[in-house]
């Protein structure tokens, strides 16, 4: 696999590795998520969905009294299906649904967790009286026996009333009675009831909301309605009296315009009528007076000539009639519904169906978009403009309709007038008595067409059935819990589990700027990659002369045998110079074990002290640090003096001596120099703990003489920017034959190193044993 693939995949697998080393954070995490969930679950209520189902009778649809009579009934037929679909959500109607149900007043059982609503299984009924619109009271309620109970609130303190009793406070009155179906004999342990009265606009809102209309399918005429909400008796219960609401309103509606027709059709009777008795009269005394039984033959043909015309002036006196009503009534009404249309007078006018029509779709409209006629709004000012236009319109086209009729009038006059004139031939009697019997016919035509519509009005009235109709009524069986799905909460909790101590872990791990692995030493830096030494928790300095076949020793060989591929093979001593960012990285840890390390191998081997600021390397191998580098530099000691023989076989040591006032000084002279090229004849290999190249210069000097020299860096300790430092003087060739080497890596708690590099510990961990 190549680089760029492997260092795709690492951080798959460093995630992977992070979930293992912090596994109890996931199982912690994941049993307290689904632990809330389930506690969550235990006390939430439930919201049930409940539905109903009505069908609604398409207004294009042919009513069977319309082909008869040749008129529809009332106005409301012409709304179109959407129209009627919009009514059911009104806001007239579910409010007097709420308040038909007494929705406005909620009850709850108070529990010792959580207080529930109850609206069926409740023992008491609260009726509010008058509450003068001080809704939002919350009352405590305490059955105390069967005729007694407590009540407190805000505003009443806690005393003892009777049920039926009307009780009477500065925001209104109320009566508190027990429902025949409680069992009394629980009233004692029965918990304590809340009740609250809210105001009845803001639940008519919140239903407003809730409501669902959907057709079951686009040409459908079936309407399905559903509603969610906590209570699934009380949502099912709306549902029921809403459509039994809206089914009586609309018949009401039909038997309000009924009335309205057969109304107007009586008074123009009573006016008719009038005029037909004193006709009748009339004739009769003309016919006694003068002898006068039957007219001539041709008599008679003037007559119905005259008649003939007659009946046509009726008619058009009646639509006449007509336009007079039609007129008053958009000058003065506001709404629109109770409208007769022109059919159910006799007036056959397409033009003026439809204007009328389009007048009440229009008033429906604006009634829906604002029930209490007090919102102001653009698309309310656009229909309130429409329907004034549209009443301008009708207003113009009953002028012209009434004109129209004048100039027909006018024609028909003219001819009547003709055939009177052929009567003037008759005897004056007989002429007399054909005048008197046309106005009698022609009122007695007029009265027969009014009985006529009267008539047929009050088949439609009684006929008169709702547009809607219950299909499938909301039953409580038919309810079902939509929400919580307990089961779907369970399972995100248990992801929830798992993404938080993950996201919590990688927040961590992308806030940690501490060198973590060897991929980042590789990727930061061009410096060649020496390996990396296992953490010691042993507690032992010198652990691999103590534990020689332990992990970390293995790390040790690991590093000497890498050595080797870098330090060219001659017969000249080896020095390697180890430095690192700050204290505290191991750098004299690394020295100490490594020099041990060639010492074991039959290598002889030098440790020179070079830090001689902090000096610790004399910790491990005497008791005190009079002399050493720091007195031969100042010329204070010789070379023989200061090399001094430790307890491990093939390993010598050069303590740093006294803290001298110029370490850097003295680690610059020539002296230094002439030193390790005398050692180098003497010894194999050379090994120089120095202080800290980030911290002080001390280094510098040597670094050019050296072999090999090695920057320490340390797990999760070592900063990432540092090795900006030493990039720095690689780059620039002022340091050269570097390597890094990662020190303090903890296998245990980091599975990334073993799974990303294949170093050969895995052999090792199997041969070599830790005690």
């Amino acid at each position: 696999m190549s680089r760029l693939n492997e260092e795709d995949f690492i951080p798959i697998k460093k995630i992977i590795f992070l979930i293992l080393k912090k596994w109890q954070w996931f199982v912690i995490s994941i049993c307290l998520c689904i632990m809330f969930s389930l506690i969550n679950n235990r006390y939430s209520s439930n919201i049930y969905s409940n539905s109903i189902k009505i069908k609604i009778i398409n207004p294009s649809s042919a009513d069977p009294l319309e082909s008869i009579l040749g008129a529809k009934n009332v106005a409301i037929y012409s709304q179109n299906f959407s129209d009627k679909m919009f009514m059911i959500t009104s806001y007239p109607l579910i409010y007097k649904t709420i308040n038909d149900l007494s929705l406005n007043i909620e009850y709850f059982i108070q529990g010792s967790i959580k207080t529930a609503e109850s609206y069926n299984y409740r023992p008491i009924t609260f009726k509010a009286l008058n509450f003068n619109q001080n809704y939002g009271q919350e009352f405590t309620i305490k059955l105390l026996n069967k005729y007694q109970y407590s009540i407190e609130s805000a505003k009443i303190e806690k005393s003892n009333y009777e049920f039926g009793k009307e009780i009477v406070t500065d925001y209104g009155s109320f009566v508190v009675s027990l429902n025949d179906y409680f069992d009394i004999n629980t009233i004692a342990d029965y918990p304590t009831l809340i009740v609250k009265v809210k105001n009845p606009h803001n639940i008519t809102k919140l239903y407003k909301n809730k409501i669902r209309l959907n057709r079951i399918s686009k040409d459908a005429s079936i309407v399905n309605i559903s509603v969610k909400g906590e209570d699934l008796v009380k949502e099912t219960e709306f549902l029921n009296k809403l459509c039994e609401n809206y089914i009586q309103n609309d018949l009401n509606t039909k038997n309000e315009v009924s009335k309205n027709t057969i109304n107007f059709i009586e008074n123009q009777l009573y006016e008719i009528k009038d005029s037909l008795n004193l006709i009748e009269a009339q004739l009769q005394i003309f016919k006694k007076n003068n002898g006068v039984v039957q007219i001539s033959v041709e008599s008679e043909n003037f007559y119905d000539d005259i008649k003939a015309l007659q009946n046509e002036k009726s008619k058009i006196f009646i639509e006449n009639k007509y336009f007079d009503y039609l007129s008053k009534y958009l000058n003065k009404k506001s709404s629109y519904e109770d409208v007769i249309v022109p059919v159910s007078y006799g007036v056959s006018n397409n033009l003026l169906n439809n204007l009328i029509d389009d007048l009440v779709d229009l008033q429906l409209e604006r009634e829906i978009l604002n029930p209490n006629g007090s919102l102001r709004n653009p698309a309310i000012s656009d229909l309130n403009a429409k329907i004034d236009k549209l009443k301008s319109t009708l207003n113009d086209m009953i002028s012209n309709l009434k004109s129209k009729n004048t100039i027909l009038l006018n024609d028909y006059t003219s001819r009547i007038k003709v055939s009177e004139d052929m009567l003037k031939t008759l005897p004056s009697v007989e002429r007399e008595l054909v005048n008197i019997k046309r106005h009698y016919d022609l009122s007695e035509n007029i009265y027969l067409l009014l009985m006529t519509k009267k008539t047929e009005a009050g088949i439609l009235s009684a006929g008169n059935v709702s547009d809607a109709k219950i299909i499938e009524p909301a039953i409580i069986q038919s309810g079902i819990v939509v929400s919580p799905n307990r089961s779907q909460n369970n399972l995100f909790a248990f992801f929830v589990g798992i993404f938080l101590p993950l996201t919590v872990l990688t927040i961590i791990e992308l806030l940690n700027n501490k060198i973590t692995s060897p991929l980042e030493i590789e990727k930061k830096s061009s410096i060649p990659y020496l390996g990396l030494i296992s953490c010691n928790n042993s507690g032992f300095d010198l652990i691999v002369n103590e534990k020689p076949k332990s992990r970390i020793a293995e790390s040790f060989r690991n590093i000497r045998s890498n050595i080797e591929f870098i330090i060219p093979r001659d017969n000249n001593g080896k020095t390697i110079l180890l430095t690192s960012s700050i204290s505290g990285e191991g750098k004299t840890f690394c020295a100490k074990n490594l020099a041990t390390i060639y010492a074991m191998s039959g290598k002889k081997t030098l440790l020179i002290g070079a830090d001689m600021r902090k000096p610790k390397l004399f910790l491990s191998f005497a008791n005190d640090n009079e002399i050493g580098l720091s007195t031969y530099l100042s010329e204070k000691s010789d070379k023989n003096e200061i090399i001094l023989r430790t307890n491990i076989k093939n390993l010598d040591i050069i303590k740093s001596g006294p803290i001298p006032p110029n370490p850097a000084e003295l680690l610059g002279r020539e002296k230094m120099n002439k030193l390790l090229l005398d050692l180098k004849t003497e010894y194999d290999y050379i090994i120089i703990d120095t202080p800290p190249i980030y911290v002080v210069s001390d280094p510098m000097p040597i670094m050019d003489l050296v072999d090999l020299n090695i920057y320490i860096t340390r797990y999760n300790f070592t900063k990432v920017g540092f090795l900006d430092y030493i990039n720095n003087f690689y780059n620039s060739n002022k340091i050269k034959n570097i390597s890094i080497l990662l020190n303090d890596v903890d296998f245990s708690n980091n599975y990334g190193y073993k799974y990303g590099y294949n170093y050969a510990y895995n052999y090792g961990n199997s041969y070599y044993d830790e005690n």
